[in-house]
């Protein structure tokens, strides 16, 4: 079988650090970026008017500098006018699996050119890497290595974006099968990584997203999720901090008697 050109077809990939390094290693692509981190939150009304999921994200960042409900609404425009000749770029992450599947769904049929990049040095489990981890070298290796899905591949990946969109919470990509738990399954874990003496908090921020397992954890979960525990008495803020900037937050553990006391 032959193979598609890769500078005739516009390619699509998820994130701007990968659309970065895509750039770098195809200078002349015509390049378009989705943005939506599909393992968090709500999907139900993604592909639709996406109010639900707007309001889950204004709620995870209050102080983002635009409206969600405009960003999702731009993404939803990208897919719903993407070109016949398309190249999907995919790694071995939850969220490009997600993107995948949503992409298939949109399409309606319509043929696409995949390229799934071959396994890069990973410290994460399941060897789990994004395509924002590769370098340019690595992915101008694996530009010709797209084949065109066939229609009972589409079929099957627009079948499990229809079933995925019925889960909340957050979604994980293991051993070639999605499972989801609960948004706050996490919580736990955070409060461990939390020094019972002052520290600031995007150091305990950091060692959670390091333990990544499944998808990849963001700034954005931990430092919400971060914040719901000071709420709930299990952590200690030293500053007042209306934005909780990471940058600018201390934090500590509570012990748990002291948590019971409150």
């Amino acid at each position: 079988m032959s193979k598609p050109s890769v500078s005739k077809t516009t390619h699509l990939i998820l994130g701007d650090c990968a659309a970065d390094a895509l750039r770098a290693a195809l200078p002349d692509a015509a390049i378009l970026v989705a943005r939506d981190d599909l393992p968090v939150g709500p999907l139900a009304d993604v592909d639709a008017d996406a109010g639900a999921r707007a309001a889950f994200w204004s709620e995870v960042n209050p102080f983002f500098p635009y409206r969600f409900a405009d960003k999702l609404a731009e993404e939803r425009a990208m897919l719903a006018s993407l070109p016949a000749d398309l190249t999907v770029w995919v790694g071995n992450s939850c969220g490009e699996e997600l993107m995948l599947r949503r992409i298939a769904w949109w399409r309606r049929g319509r043929p696409f050119t995949l390229i799934r990049v071959p396994q890069i040095e990973s410290v994460f489990p399941d060897a789990m890497f994004a395509l924002g981890m590769c370098e340019a070298a690595q992915l101008q290796a694996a530009a010709e290595l797209g084949e065109k899905t066939g229609k009972q591949t589409l079929a099957a990946l627009a079948a499990e974006w229809e079933a995925l969109r019925g889960s909340d919470g957050l979604r994980s990509w293991q051993d070639g099968r999605f499972s989801c738990c609960p948004i706050n399954s996490l919580d736990d874990e955070l409060w461990l990584c939390v020094s019972t003496r002052w520290e600031a908090a995007y150091q305990a921020v950091g060692e959670w997203m390091g333990n990544s397992h499944g998808f990849f954890r963001s700034d954005w979960l931990g430092s919400w999720r971060m914040a719901l525990l000071g709420k709930a008495g299990r952590v200690e803020f030293a500053e007042a901090d209306p934005d909780f900037s990471l940058a600018r937050s201390r934090v500590r553990r509570l012990p748990l008697a002291e948590q019971a006391a409150d």
